[in-house]
């Protein structure tokens, strides 16, 4: 005990009139510092540094800190010799109250934790009556060495099991001091005027925060960058507000396997040279530039010299850079908007020598906007960063790798397949931007049965000899090719002189096979107004080797390659064609009417039913039968117009209705249409020429008998009364009871055979004998 009254005494000797106080803000680790004793190139840049070259012995410190622990470094210049006793300390006002507790009872002591060469660490407790004892100095680490020239120190402190028990974002009051015990026990306190016994004389520590973080979206599809910000191509992007005073901002940032891409929109009305997007960023995140110049630095995307300019400077330990020169792997547009104001669009290439990082990394980064006429800057990180040490800055969390997912637009009016690319044919189609050797836009429409595909080559101005498309597709979307050569591969869509040719080779998970040639596939060559090649291509999905329905996913792949070299394909991460990593292509949803696997639209009639269609408010996935509907004319003028009868074509006249019904006359008979005369007629009267028709009674009589035709009953002679005048043109009938020996007097009916034995003055009895 006696050694520390001792050490304490020496710290009491000098006090110092207490001056102006710089607080301290440790920095947050990126890399942790080896606690070996030797500070190390790099191995603290960026943290907080406290340099006191004025006392004795002169020293740097460094601090840095995380939610764990603190770490303090001192390169102490002034102490060229080693001693045993040679110690480093740091004291805590823990509540921060500019003094220590009235007493020794705790529970939260104060005091200060001193570190010896010779690997001793103590936590000295203090009261505003003096030193109370030590408490263990467990919950540290540190390692002293003795350079050729001086001493050097490096401590690990636990924040929450030692005495400072603090974390990030805390502050307390703080004093740094380091002994010489060679040099007359020199003892240099900081700040300067700091006195041990009075907290008040000490400095503010306030722990880091976790640095700022910005979480990178995976880009499903590549936005287009030409200097106009539509919301639906950075939908779901990292998004950063930052407010100026003259500026504000709104930065948007996508990836996906090959490209960080980024936005800004700002209020800015007008460009000016050194207006600017400032990028710094520490690829291996490490906290550090590096020791020679290298991949890492500043990028600067703004206007140089009334030009947009895209510049790189890589940086150096410290920050210093190695000049400034063209980025290489940076391409940027801008643009007024309607409101006058600025758009950026920029994207940077991560498989460059520049800026660069894999899918589910993490970057050091700072973005800013520079108003120059303004004078302004708007950063991110909003506090604390500083472009010479990239353990200030912020974290951009890249995403992990996905498979990039889209659907094609739908059409109801299919493109007219001839290479002239007219805008509107393709207004409702899914633009794909993908970049590299031979950048070319992809627009994608399907419809029930077909996919449609337009390939603007950007960057192929020359027509050449085998320009090619390739389409490679997994039909089931597994992830890979099948075992047998089946319906899963590759087509090939070429241009040699003029004549387009078709192949499909089918893959294999050994290879692929012979190609065959399709017949589901047309496409057609052209030149746009700009001088590049355009491609318009469609497949028929029910005819060949590529198929799908309404909502089905597969998966795809397109490419585009400029006379058979400079292929470019996306998505980017399937360099070896394995369809693990197709993009999910899902055919765009039936909007009418899914039958058997088919989408119908609207409206759409039954191709084997004229009076069905589809009707998506009836049914989604059935035919709905139609009424009272035109329907196709069988072109026969008796059977009237077709209309659609319950789902049925139905002529208007048929069995049960006919064309020419009765007209109600027997004597003129049936009634029958005539077709060739578009008109309705009688057929054959119903009797024979040697009868009449009698239309009272629908019958025919014969000719010659002028009464009834009935000549079987016993009535037939009632009609004339039996007078002599008319009685020869009674019925011939002679089977009745009145006919040949009714008679007496003459004169006697002409079909008698013997008159009666005795005349009679009235009509017999109707027999044969005499009328007594």
């Amino acid at each position: 005990m006696k050694r520390y009254l001792f050490s304490w005494t020496l710290i009491l000797v000098l006090l110092f009139a207490a001056g102006s106080v710089q607080a301290l803000e440790t920095k947050w680790v990126r890399t942790l510092p080896t606690i070996d004793g030797v500070i190390s190139e790099g191995e603290w840049d960026g943290a907080e540094q406290v340099v006191d070259s004025t006392g004795t012995p002169a020293y740097t410190a460094y601090l840095l800190s995380d939610e764990d622990y603190l770490y303090v470094a001192f390169d102490v210049t002034g102490d060229t010799v080693a001693g045993a006793t040679d110690l480093v300390a740091l004291f805590i006002d823990r509540d921060n109250n500019g003094s220590y507790p009235a007493d020794c009872n705790g529970p939260n002591f104060e005091g200060y934790l001193y570190f010896r060469y010779d690997g001793t660490r103590e936590f000295l407790v203090l009261s505003t009556g003096g030193p109370c004892g030590t408490l263990s100095a467990t919950d540290y680490t540190t390692l002293a060495s003795s350079l050729d020239d001086h001493m050097q120190f490096e401590l690990r402190v636990d924040l929450a099991d030692s005495p400072m028990a603090s974390g990030p974002g805390e502050t307390l009051g703080f004093a740094l001091m380091a002994m010489d015990t060679n040099t007359l026990k020199a003892q240099n306190y900081w700040p300067t005027g700091a006195a041990p016994l009075d907290p008040s004389t000490w400095t503010d520590l306030t722990f880091a925060t976790e640095p700022e973080t910005l979480d990178i979206a995976w880009a499903n599809i590549p936005p287009k960058i030409d200097g106009l910000i539509y919301a639906n191509e950075w939908t779901g992007a990292a998004t950063m507000n930052l407010v100026g005073t003259s500026s504000d901002v709104t930065f948007y940032y996508l990836m996906d396997a090959h490209f960080l891409y980024g936005a800004l929109l700002t209020n800015d009305p007008g460009f000016i040279d050194n207006d600017a997007i400032i990028f710094n960023f520490d690829n291996n995140f490490d906290g550090q530039y590096p020791s020679s110049c290298g991949s890492e630095g500043t990028f600067s995307i703004g206007y140089d010299a009334g030009n947009l300019a895209n510049l790189f400077a890589a940086r150096v330990l410290g920050g210093a850079d190695c000049g400034w020169g063209t980025a290489d792997h940076v391409v940027s547009w801008m643009s007024y908007n309607a409101k006058g104001h600025l758009e950026y669009e920029f994207r940077f290439d991560l498989t460059g020598d520049e800026l660069s990082g894999e899918p589910g990394a993490e970057i050091g980064a700072t973005f800013s906007y520079q108003e120059w006429n303004a004078g302004e800057t708007v950063n991110w990180p909003t506090t604390g960063y500083d472009y010479r040490y990239p353990t200030t800055f912020g974290v951009m969390q890249l995403p992990a790798e996905q498979q990039s997912q889209f659907t094609p637009g739908r059409t109801d009016t299919p493109p007219t397949i001839d290479g002239t690319f007219a805008e509107s044919e393709w207004d409702n189609a899914l633009l794909v931007p993908v970049y590299g050797n031979r950048s070319f836009y992809a627009y994608w429409l399907a419809d029930a049965d077909h996919l449609y595909l337009a390939i603007d080559a950007i960057d192929d101005t020359v027509a050449h000899n085998h320009d090619e498309v390739y389409l490679l597709f997994d039909n089931n979307n597994d992830g890979e090719w099948p075992i047998d050569c089946e319906e899963e591969g590759s087509y090939l869509i070429d241009d040699t002189s003029g004549t387009i040719s078709y192949f499909f080779w089918p893959y294999t998970q050994s290879g692929f096979c012979s190609p065959t040639i399709p017949t589901n596939i047309s496409a057609a060559y052209g030149m746009t107004g700009k001088g590049n090649v355009r491609v318009e291509i469609a497949i028929d999905l029910t005819g060949g080797e590529l198929y799908g329905s309404p909502g089905d996913t597969i998966g795809m792949l397109i490419a585009y390659e400029e006379n058979e070299s400079n292929l470019t394909y996306w998505p980017y991460q399937t360099a070896d064609f394995d369809p693990a990593y197709f993009a999910q292509m899902t055919y765009p949803d039936c909007l009418g009417c899914l039958i058997g696997a088919v989408c119908y639209d609207d409206g759409e009639k039954n191709p084997d039913n004229e009076c069905q269609e589809c009707d998506p408010a009836n049914s989604a996935d059935s035919w709905t039968d139609l009424d009272g509907i035109a329907c196709t004319d069988d072109g026969l003028w008796c059977t009237g117009a077709e209309m659609c009868v319950s789902g049925s074509c139905e002529s208007e006249y048929g069995v049960g209705n006919p064309r020419c019904p009765d007209d109600g006359f027997f004597c003129d008979g049936a009634e029958e249409c005539d077709e060739g005369n578009n008109e309705c007629t009688h057929g054959d009267e119903p009797c024979d020429a040697d009868e009449t028709c009698v239309e009272e009674t629908d019958e025919c009589i014969p000719n010659g008998d002028d009464d009834d035709n009935d000549d079987n009953d016993d009535n037939d002679d009632n009609d004339d009364n039996d007078t002599g005048t008319d009685d020869d043109d009674d019925d011939n009938d002679d089977n009745d009871d009145n006919d040949d020996n009714d008679d007496f007097f003459p004169p006697d009916d002409d079909d008698d055979t013997s008159g009666d034995l005795a005349p009679q003055t009235e009509e017999d009895e109707g027999d044969s004998g005499c009328g007594c």
